[in-house]
């Protein structure tokens, strides 16, 4: 299972991300959902990390994920430590490379379950995979007044299963992602358009475990709102899903470009089965999506208009484009700036 928030914010899941940001961020979420089959519940939780930039150019980061997966007679918890590095970075793209490794443990869970034969070699069964996966991500971006456009690509895990012939436990499994968004501005600071998700687990074994499945649908971002609304419909496995997020809670960084900030963000999710064309019932998920730290030198993160005292010069005659360039990544859309110059 994947987060429903990973649907709409596949950045989430994309290493192409690794020296991005200017915080460390942590991932939150709890999923509830219903197997169709006699009713059962399912439960996931997960717990991602990703740290700030690391490096004096900011090209590289770690994180760990911790998922856990509870079924009717299941119970299956996967810790994982990753690294990941930008080996292209400009002013609209990403390209990254990491590597993610940990441990995987499957076992029954049967504490409020009626079973046959609790002596069942088969269900006392407790099992260990080793997790050993290599990904590539490339993000591309458009941000103007008008236009929003989003692209990732993303491919996980060692391709084909090379590794399993050979040490007992250690399956590998590709997993492919391409997701994108348009989005067009017909008011200021809205801007509303399509999306879509496609993602692709192609397992060896048996390949009726998992399909490619494809979200299509609309998101609507407020931008000085700092909230999110969006509706997918998943086309080859029949499921209508729906998402927002919202930010509750940020610190004032306005006033020091090098103090500390916390900026707290909720996301929600329902998903409903629509003709019985897929394995789940309906599903809902609450997440807390947080970033922390001190923002690096020279960055200011702002969303008010307020005075930026200083003095700093180049002599092109360009004050106020320079300026300009300054507030640019964390101001408002179509935010400009005027230079006020004393006698001294």
């Amino acid at each position: 299972p994947i987060s429903m928030s990973q649907v709409f914010r596949p950045r989430l899941i994309n290493p192409a991300r690794s020296g991005s940001k200017l915080h460390h961020n942590i991932y939150m979420a709890h999923q509830q959902r219903k197997i169709l089959v006699a009713g059962w519940r399912s439960i996931s939780q997960f717990l991602n990390y990703n740290s700030q930039p690391m490096g004096r150019a900011g090209n590289w980061g770690w994180g760990i994920n911790l998922v856990n997966d509870i079924e009717h007679t299941e119970n299956r918890f996967n810790f994982t430590a990753s690294i990941a590095a930008q080996v292209i970075k400009t002013e609209k793209s990403r390209l990254s490379l990491g590597i993610n490794m940990g441990v995987i443990n499957w076992n029954s869970n049967y504490d409020n379950t009626l079973v046959y034969d609790r002596n069942d070699e088969l269900l006392l069964s407790s099992l260990n995979f080793v997790e050993l996966d290599a990904g590539a991500g490339l993000d591309y971006s458009i941000f103007s007044k008008k236009v929003k456009f989003d692209f990732q690509a993303v491919a996980m895990q060692l391709p084909g299963n090379f590794l399993s012939d050979q040490l007992a436990g250690l399956r590998i499994n590709p997993h492919a992602v391409l997701a994108g968004k348009l989005l067009f501005s017909p008011l200021h600071n809205v801007f509303v358009g399509p999306m879509a998700f496609y993602r692709n687990t192609i397992m060896r074994e048996d390949t009726t475990l998992m399909v490619a499945t494809t979200d299509v649908g609309l998101k609507l971002e407020l931008d000085r709102q700092d909230l999110w609304v969006g509706g997918a419909y998943r086309i080859n496995r029949g499921a209508l899903s729906l998402a927002f997020g919202m930010q509750i809670f940020m610190t004032d960084t306005t006033a020091k470009a090098e103090k500390s900030g916390i900026f707290v963000d909720l996301n929600a999710g329902f998903s409903l089965p629509m003709a019985g064309a897929t394995p789940f019932g309906p599903a809902m998920e609450i997440g807390l999506d947080i970033n922390f730290g001190r923002p690096y030198a020279n960055k200011d993160y702002s969303d008010t208009l307020r005075i930026i005292d200083g003095a700093f010069w180049k002599n092109d005659g360009n004050l106020n484009r320079h300026t300009d360039d300054f507030i640019k990544p964390n101001g408002p859309v179509g935010l400009r700036s005027t230079t006020y110059v004393t006698s001294r």
